[in-house]
């Protein structure tokens, strides 16, 4: 049981959340489209790191 990695998968899915709620009310899309590309890219890094790990193993 990881409870780090629970914690952490958590938290990033509140900082989405609390992301969209206030895009949404500021009516600022452009700053919703920023965030999820920067969401995307981070995506990628931590698959790589992921796999990295595992390669290593």
């Amino acid at each position: 049981m990881n409870v780090g990695g629970d914690f952490k998968r958590l938290w990033f899915v509140y900082r989405i959340f609390s992301f969209f709620i206030y895009c949404c009310l500021s009516k600022n899309f452009n700053i919703l489209i920023f965030i999820f590309i920067f969401i995307f890219i981070q995506r990628i890094i931590f698959f790589e790191k992921i796999r990295c790990s595992i390669q290593d193993v």
